[in-house]
């Protein structure tokens, strides 16, 4: 059987070729806008973690610069200090929502000189609400 005239014009017609063209490219436009959004909404949230995370390096850092003032004989062989005795800060408007807990101890060993320090500053992350710490320590070898 022969394939008639009429049907394999039809065959041929590019008639509402277009249209399903341009949904095809409505299609491809709108899954890429969505990974755009999905991408942009990631890297703010990493850059408010990042910048938490930095902030928190600064207070602690801070923190053990604090201690270096004290002498040998002024110098607390063990304490315990909040952020609440730590009055003067170098980032006054940063620290709220942070909390330092820095401890001052003397090592298990002969030299009385030495120090250990510990800071830990904590925070509630915004993302995941989860708390979140960073920790430092130090050595100082008093006067």
């Amino acid at each position: 059987m022969r394939p008639s005239v009429r049907n394999f014009k039809s065959l041929t017609d590019k008639r509402g070729f277009m249209l399903v063209d341009g949904m095809v490219a409505v299609l491809i436009v709108a899954i890429g806008l969505v990974a755009l959004a999905l991408t942009f909404t990631k890297a703010t949230g990493v850059s408010i973690m990042s910048s938490d995370k930095t902030k928190a390096t600064y207070l602690a850092k801070e923190s053990l610069e604090y201690f270096k003032k004290y002498d040998g004989g002024t110098t607390p062989v063990t304490q315990t200090m909040v952020d609440n005795d730590v009055k003067q800060t170098d980032f006054p408007a940063v620290t709220s929502g942070f909390s330092r807990t820095i401890s001052a101890s003397q090592p298990d060993n002969l030299n009385t000189k030495l120090r250990k320090l510990n800071v830990v500053v904590t925070w509630t992350d915004s993302n995941s609400g989860q708390q979140d710490s960073v920790t430092l320590n130090s050595y100082y070898y008093t006067k």
